[in-house]
């Protein structure tokens, strides 16, 4: 597996969630411009190998994005959401994490191996500060409820997975898949949450864009509650 990507390449000295919430202007951090450089200086063809991009005939490159279709247009830098569900702090952020997205990821096929996020990054806990995973907040709101869990994550694209009272795998995007596994509270132990990440991932995808997207997925499993 190749060298996993600098963990401080997509937000540095700045975190995601600065811009006000109430705002529904997209977010482009100050390396955004670095992302569209390489953008255009990467082959065509290879987006269609690496992340599964189409070009259509405007020219815009078109990619999945859970069950969402996303449009890309490198002429005019405009990133938009063409099929899916309206979703504010999701849609401010998908679009540059979408084009990091197709920048970094590689040729590599993922392994089939999953890990915890305190290992994925061996003698590094990088998801603590601004970059804590959200997990206590999912389990809260689903301890008794492992269908309504279902549910939402059916709603989302996520494809079932055994191992937990209720589980799903997001596509997010090509080369980040992301595992949800919830335990309902009973008599002896609390509800539990915990996520899974293809050890793969560092090679196609910057560690502090994962967390923000990890905590963008938990707010859309959250959101209608």
């Amino acid at each position: 597996m190749s060298d996993p990507i600098p963990i401080s390449l997509c937000f540095p000295c700045e975190h995601f969630r600065s811009a006000p919430g109430s705002s529904s202007e997209t977010v482009w951090p100050s390396t955004t411009e670095l992302f569209w450089k390489r953008l255009e200086e990467t082959p065509p063809d290879r987006f269609a190998e690496t992340c599964g991009a189409q070009l259509d005939d405007s020219g815009c490159w078109t990619v999945k994005v859970l069950n969402e279709d996303w449009s890309l247009d490198p002429q005019t830098r405009k990133i938009t959401k063409t099929s899916g569900t309206k979703a504010v702090e999701w849609d401010r952020h998908v679009p540059f994490l979408l084009l990091v997205s197709m920048v970094c990821a590689t040729p590599e096929q993922l392994e089939d191996e999953w890990t915890t996020p305190r290992d994925l990054y061996p003698g590094m806990d990088l998801f603590q500060g601004n970059l804590t995973l959200d997990t206590a907040k999912v389990a809260e709101h689903f301890a008794e409820d492992a269908e309504a869990f279902r549910a939402i994550a059916e709603s989302l694209g996520g494809i079932p997975i055994e191992g937990a009272d209720a589980g799903a795998r997001f596509q997010v995007f090509a080369k980040c898949p992301i595992e949800c596994r919830l335990w309902i509270a009973d008599d002896e132990f609390p509800a539990d949450f915990r996520l899974l990440f293809n050890r793969s991932t560092p090679a196609h995808f910057p560690g502090d864009a994962l967390a923000v997207t990890t905590n963008l997925l938990i707010g859309r499993l959250l959101e209608n509650f």
